[in-house]
């Protein structure tokens, strides 16, 4: 069952990533960068970026996730803290886009 639900929500992911049209704001970067700490200064934060391959890894997670929630005066719950929700940049956004439109947070 569980895996099952991890390759829905993979999938989902994977069709929010595709689907960011909009770009994030400088407060969205300026928040992601510094938990990405093998990503050279100054290279452009893609949205298809691999997370994980510049430094992301499960405890930044947590920071990340805090430092989102402050930022944007959201709440992550707890069924979206899966790991194919932090794969990207762009799947960050998608999910911090829905959870604010949900939130009525601008």
């Amino acid at each position: 069952m569980a895996r099952r639900r991890r390759g829905r929500d993979v999938d989902r992911v994977r069709k929010a990533d595709r689907t960011v049209t909009e770009h994030w704001d400088e407060t969205f970067e300026s928040v992601l960068r510094p938990y990405l700490p093998t990503l050279p200064e100054g290279a452009p934060l893609a949205p298809d970026l691999v997370t994980a391959a510049f430094g992301l890894n499960s405890v930044a997670t947590v920071g990340l996730i805090a430092a989102l929630e402050d930022a944007y005066g959201v709440t992550f719950p707890d069924e979206d803290l899966v790991p194919a929700n932090f794969r990207t940049p762009g799947s960050v956004w998608a999910l911090l886009t829905r959870l604010r439109a949900t939130s009525g947070r601008p």
